[in-house]
């Protein structure tokens, strides 16, 4: 975390960290959210080819989007060391309750699933498929969360992957 001092004595800084947040230059970020139709018609196709449908939380979700403007915030008060209490923090990466978290994390998701092979559908933005094998798969991402339907979906390997079964 980089610090840069600021002038504190004006009237806008005292505005702000009521806040707790600097805003400097936000711009409007956009972040696309999965239609009721795309997941109803995710589901229909999953039972009509007798596919899995899995279900993943991302926990750290908005922590992984990269964020591009200069964004700063007053430091916690665990953090601030004596002499040092004019200092803000600049972000680096995105954080919970940013207007910006959403937007970068699916910035981040799309850039990763197209990276994969997937194709993004034009009719909803969040909604991912690709074709591998003669094996369809579709993924279906809603904010932090994601639905996965696959022909041959074998277990990852992973432990302490968490998955529902929605079939159920």
């Amino acid at each position: 975390m980089k610090a840069k001092q600021i002038d504190t004595k004006h009237d806008w800084w005292q505005k702000v960290t009521r806040r707790n947040m600097v805003k400097i230059m936000m711009p409007l970020y956009f972040a696309p959210v999965a239609r009721q139709a795309a997941f109803r018609t995710l589901l229909t196709i999953a039972a009509a080819k007798n596919m899995k449908v899995r279900h993943f939380d991302i926990k750290t979700a908005f922590f992984n989007g990269d964020i591009t403007e200069d964004l700063y915030m007053s430091q916690p008060e665990s953090y601030i060391a004596d002499g040092e209490q004019h200092l803000v923090i600049k972000l680096q990466t995105s954080l919970y309750g940013l207007k910006q978290s959403a937007g970068a994390w699916n910035a981040k998701m799309n850039d990763v699933m197209l990276k994969h092979g997937f194709v993004r559908s034009k009719a909803d933005q969040c909604l991912y498929s690709k074709c591998e094998n003669n094996k369809w798969m579709y993924v279906l991402l809603y904010v932090d969360d994601l639905i996965v339907d696959d022909e041959d979906m074998k277990p990852s390997g992973c432990s302490g992957t968490p998955s529902v079964n929605t079939s159920q």
